[in-house]
């Protein structure tokens, strides 16, 4: 089946999109993470602390999707605020990239910034995808381009570009690089097929098509059944995390130097282009029942990965596996938030299942986190001890979530396949 111009455009937009904004951060994710370690001296718990105030912003995505549902900026739903976003990015690299020397409020406010305008890019993004993918059937295609565009650029070269540039390049030139390609991100935004909406300032059609989308959002978040599959994808992804925890634990324990922490960004790529392929392949015909499963599945599967961790050797063999099972249940989770969205709002309705995805997740790694610095030498156990504690506590309690699957809405347990409405969409429901 081929696509449509319509879903055409709107993945070489995801495509793009994606692209810059993976190779933004080769040039400062990694080097954010030592800067947070050696030159502010944060501990595992510290960082994972500041990653739950700086998710401030994605926990308001309800609120950010429905004011770019609700209102215009500069006549576009979409494109200005689209904008917006690279321009928040580049000022936000551009904070690091000026200074010799970091104090805390500077960093914790270049944090806020990039969080802002990473969250508002997502929001638009997300927004374009949910909208032509439910109206063409290939959500899951474009959430296999969106997960799946990163990870082939790491597969390639990104992980080896941020280990090199982390291990050689000053904090300077690659904060500075990084605000470069946020620039160059805006010509992206003539891709977004939106017309401007030409009518007058509060007129009376304008102040109508707002109430239409404050109705529309009232109708969804109302609904008992939309709170239920939250509650289901929070309990999921509440569990203890183990990613701060793994890379404190390969530095400090494996002594896994910058460069192969870069590297490992390879195997971890093709484990996700490898799941995403799988998935992207079926999506369009299993059904919703069955993906509510591969979430959970995975998600058990993901927390015994990170026991095989004992070398340099084994890294590469868990960021392999690890990255197929993550990227099975991460598109998992995904689909089954688009799928709970309505039109027209769905920046809005997306916006809160991404956000409570980002605060459970923020949550998570604070509680593995905190139970990795408790529980290793303070309590005369080693810091392997305290990285498998992590690993067993998120099994145990990731379990229970099974309980919850037969409670979730009607449409979850569908048996057509997703090229298909459910009977909820059809209907306008959430």
């Amino acid at each position: 089946m081929r696509d449509s111009p319509v879903a055409t455009r709107a993945a070489w937009f995801i495509t793009l999109s994606v692209a810059l904004y993976v190779v933004a951060g080769a040039f400062s994710d990694e080097k954010l993470s030592f800067l947070y370690k050696n030159e502010l001296h944060y501990s595992a718990s510290e960082v994972s602390t500041l990653g739950l105030l700086v998710g401030i912003p994605a926990y308001l995505r309800l609120f950010v999707g429905a004011g770019v549902d609700i209102f215009t900026l500069f006549g576009y739903h979409r494109r200005s605020y689209y904008m917006l976003s690279w321009l928040l990015s580049a000022i936000s690299m551009a904070m690091l990239a000026l200074p010799a020397t970091y104090s805390p409020p500077l960093v914790i406010a270049s944090a806020f910034v990039s969080a802002a305008g990473g969250n508002l890019f997502y929001v638009i993004m997300d927004a374009v995808m949910v909208h032509v993918g439910n109206e063409t059937g290939t959500i899951g295609r474009l959430q296999s381009i969106q997960q799946g565009v990163g990870f082939v650029l790491g597969l390639t070269f990104i992980g080896p570009l941020s280990g090199y540039v982390t291990q050689h390049w000053p904090n300077q030139l690659c904060f500075g690089a990084s605000a470069l390609c946020a620039i160059l991100g805006i010509a992206i935004t003539n891709l977004i097929d939106e017309r401007r909406v030409v009518v007058r300032t509060n007129s009376a059609e304008e102040i109508a098509s707002r109430w239409r989308a404050v109705a529309a959002i009232r109708g969804a978040v109302s609904s008992p059944t939309l709170w239920i599959l939250i509650g289901y994808i929070f309990f999921l992804i509440f569990t203890p995390g183990s990613a701060t925890a793994q890379f404190y634990y390969s530095v400090d324990v494996l002594h896994l130097s910058k460069q192969t922490i870069g590297n490992l960004r390879i195997p971890s790529s093709i484990g996700v282009v490898a799941g995403i392929v799988v998935f992207g392949a079926v999506s369009r015909w299993i059904a919703v029942w069955w993906i509510i499963w591969i979430a959970f599945i995975t998600d058990c599967l993901a927390c015994t990965v990170g026991f095989w961790l004992v070398d340099v050797p084994t890294a590469y063999i868990v960021s392999l596996v690890g990255g197929f099972f993550g990227s099975l249940y991460n598109l998992s989770l995904l689909t089954i938030a688009a799928r709970a969205c309505r039109p027209p709002v769905e920046a809005a309705m997306y916006g809160l299942m991404i956000g409570v995805i980002i605060l459970a997740g923020a949550v998570s790694e604070r509680l593995g986190s905190a139970i990795y610095d408790a529980l290793g030498p303070p309590h005369h156990h080693t810091l392997t001890y305290a990285f498998h504690a992590v690993l067993w506590i998120g099994l145990i309690t990731t379990l229970p979530a099974v309980l919850l699957i037969p409670f979730l809405p009607s449409w979850t347990r569908s048996r057509d396949p997703l090229q298909r409405p459910t009977e909820a969409q059809a209907a306008n429901k959430p």
